[in-house]
């Protein structure tokens, strides 16, 4: 098993986030799945790091019962009842980055997958997309979404100036994201990392957040932050490398975050999406 590299709060508030930002990129994305993604047939769907299940309960309205949908992820904090679950739904543990049982090699037409980033060592995909592929039939289906969070950035005018401490967590944050050994860049090449494991790229898109959606995802990044902040960083700023800030001034930023979020700072990412075809 791989070991997890942040330590995001279980708790209901971090439930609603999921739901919350769920909800916002099917906004932005404007549909579950791409239209070019065949739905005929004896359908086997598996959703990567579900968490709450919200992306497969949301699909489970569109598609027959005879469809089979699976959801894992390495912890069942989030997961809903099974008596809240619809009778073609199952969730279970595993790390996706861990070996693949033999049981589920390819046994899916369609492998979904998002928000890993934050779990991926070294800049590199390569083992979680080769897990991936494994999970699929031949001509199977892959969609990818992530967010491009070591691009964060403010929208607005004079926005450092005016929101230093939103700036501050822009800078010191991606520092200690690097000196954890998170390297984003590979999201924005994510289409060049499905081509060199043998699936052919459908389509690739860069969704900016558009005007409308800036608020509430800034309220909801408040909420990411504050988790981040907490459980992740505050805890181990003194043991991760140089170039990072104290304790008390990553204290500083959380009391001063949400209020610069109110006045009307915007901490906004993109979404990056990919459709692939297995070969």
């Amino acid at each position: 098993m791989s070991q997890p590299t942040l330590n995001f709060s279980r708790h209901s508030e971090a439930a609603a986030r999921l739901y919350l930002q769920h909800w916002m990129i099917l906004d932005q994305l404007s549909s579950l799945l791409d239209p070019s993604i065949p739905l005929e047939g004896s359908l086997k769907i598996v959703d990567i790091a579900c968490g709450t299940g919200i992306w497969l309960l949301d699909l489970a309205k569109h598609l027959p019962p005879t469809a089979e949908l699976h959801g894992f992820d390495i912890s069942s904090a989030h997961f809903p009842t099974p008596r809240e679950l619809p009778a073609n739904v199952v969730l279970d543990t595993w790390d996706a980055l861990g070996p693949v049982p033999e049981h589920l090699h390819g046994q899916y037409d369609l492998v979904h997958c998002r928000g890993m980033m934050l779990y991926i060592q070294g800049g590199d995909p390569s083992r979680l997309l080769a897990n991936l592929a494994l999970l699929l039939k031949p001509r199977g289906w892959l969609q990818w979404e992530e967010l491009d969070v070591v691009n964060m950035y403010m929208r607005g005018d004079d926005t450092a100036t005016k929101y230093p401490n939103c700036a501050k967590y822009l800078e010191y944050g991606k520092r200690w994201l690097e000196n954890v050994g998170i390297r984003g860049g590979w999201v924005s090449q994510m289409g060049a990392f499905m081509s060199q494991h043998n699936m052919e790229v459908v389509k690739e898109r860069r969704q900016v957040i558009t005007p409308g959606m800036e608020k509430p995802w800034t309220t909801m990044q408040v909420m990411a932050t504050r988790d981040f902040i907490e459980n992740d960083i505050i805890p181990t700023c003194g043991a991760v490398g140089e170039g990072g800030i104290s304790p008390e001034e990553w204290s500083e930023i959380l009391r001063e975050f949400p209020r610069e979020c109110q006045e009307g700072a915007r901490v906004l990412l993109d979404i990056v999406y990919v459709v692939a075809k297995k070969g």
